[in-house]
């Protein structure tokens, strides 16, 4: 399943910058896109355009093409996003801010966290105890934070996140039959192999065989050679 046009958005936004969304809506569910079809579309310059379209490149979330203009003599990029790449960074982020999440979850639960009124720090028991309990930008005194709101706000992003990871990792009836081919053909070679090796070790044994027919027959008829030569004598 390939990412929905929001997760793409995103992780776009999140690994590139909102400024290359406009550039990745023209090229969303479109292959081979022109570099100069972008610029036009976008009202700016082709260098410009290649100039978002690399820092996506950085990222692997997009692939090109080139073809030799035959008038001009230059070459003309065409641009595809990866989906595949893109939907493996994603989860890759998820399972990352899914793990600080728990982390954070558990500071929440389980540790008094200590804030000023004015909201310039949050620090745990012993951070507050190192400043005597004063906040060290404003000077007001810090007191025990309520963490209730803060731990429900989480416990709804977790689960998100998880179902996230959850729908995104789900393996489709044609990314199984991909994966069962190779397989299925190694065995195939396999048999193969092993039809081969059994043909020719018939073939071996079948000489052995006529060989030794062969042995016995010029054996009895020089036997029989020999008899006959006594007779005549």
């Amino acid at each position: 399943m390939d990412l929905s046009q929001e997760a793409l958005f995103d992780l776009v936004s999140e690994q590139v910058g909102k400024d290359t969304l406009q550039l990745v809506e023209q090229i969303y569910k479109k292959e081979n896109v022109s570099e100069f079809k972008l610029a036009e579309k976008l009202g700016i310059t082709v260098n410009q355009v290649r100039s978002v379209l690399y820092r996506l490149q950085d990222k692997n979330l997009v692939i090109f093409t080139r073809k030799k203009d035959k008038k001009k003599g230059w070459y003309v990029y065409f641009w595809t996003l990866d989906m595949k790449e893109a939907k493996s960074l994603f989860l890759k982020r998820r399972r990352q801010q899914l793990e600080g999440l728990q982390k954070q979850l558990s500071l929440e639960q389980n540790g008094a966290l200590f804030i000023c009124k004015n909201a310039c720090a949050r620090m745990s028991f012993e951070q507050a105890l190192e400043v005597q309990f004063k906040c060290p930008e404003c000077g007001e005194v810090l007191h025990q934070e309520n963490t209730q709101k803060n731990v429900e706000q989480l416990r709804r992003t977790i689960d998100r996140t998880q179902e996230e990871i959850e729908i995104y990792s789900r393996i489709e009836p044609e990314e199984e039959e991909i994966k069962a081919k190779p397989k299925a053909a190694k065995k195939k070679v396999v048999k193969a192999a092993a039809r081969k090796h059994a043909r020719k070790a018939v073939k071996k044994i079948s000489k052995k065989h006529v060989k030794k027919k062969t042995d016995k027959k010029s054996v009895l008829r020089m036997l029989f050679s020999r008899k006959a030569k006594k007779k005549r004598r």
